[in-house]
């Protein structure tokens, strides 16, 4: 792989005009770099898809998974108390991580929460807060194309992954 001086030397060759290699050999150079990349990013592909359909699949066999109707299966490990309105503050605390197992990010290892009212999540997350109350926690496990898709969103997170999201319900500021 292309070291961080290697790509110095050669911008500093070029402003000085004293290039090393001829601009084909820069050009196919390039070329295949760009070649493995793709393949490397096809390879991390084609294992994220085939662990998460390994991972769904046994999820949705646990007892008590539903599939939302956007297309996310859950599992509700704790309901809460409290209906969450639309417009209520709600502080939630989530574990993001792949079907494989790696954790991607996780607020309460952090000592993070995000708040925001209920209506300002993004959809899916909205979705998901509202099948629990106050104080309720939910495992939703998304397909990629729900979640990050083709692009994935590297180096962390590979191109058609299948995320998990933990995600507690903290607490809930009641607004009209």
């Amino acid at each position: 792989s292309i070291k961080q001086q290697q790509v110095l030397n050669g911008i500093s060759d070029a402003l000085n005009h004293t290039l090393k290699l001829s601009k084909d050999e820069i050009v196919n150079t390039l070329e295949a770099l760009d070649k493995n990349t793709q393949s490397q990013e096809k390879n991390l592909s084609t294992e994220a898809i085939e662990q998460g359909k390994e991972f769904m699949a046994q999820f949705n066999k646990k007892a008590g998974v539903k599939r939302a109707s956007m297309g996310y299966s859950y599992l509700i490990s704790a309901k809460g108390t409290g209906k969450i309105n639309d417009n209520d503050i709600v502080a939630i605390t989530v574990r993001e991580s792949l079907a494989n197992g790696k954790v991607v990010n996780d607020m309460n290892k952090s000592g993070t929460v995000l708040a925001l009212p209920l209506n300002q999540f993004p959809p899916l997350f909205k979705s998901a807060i509202s099948q629990v109350n106050n104080q309720g926690e939910i495992r939703i496990v998304v397909p990629p194309e729900l979640a990050y898709g083709k692009a994935g969103s590297l180096p962390k997170i590979p191109p058609d992954s299948t995320m998990i999201y933990d995600i507690k319900i903290v607490d809930v500021t009641k607004k009209n």
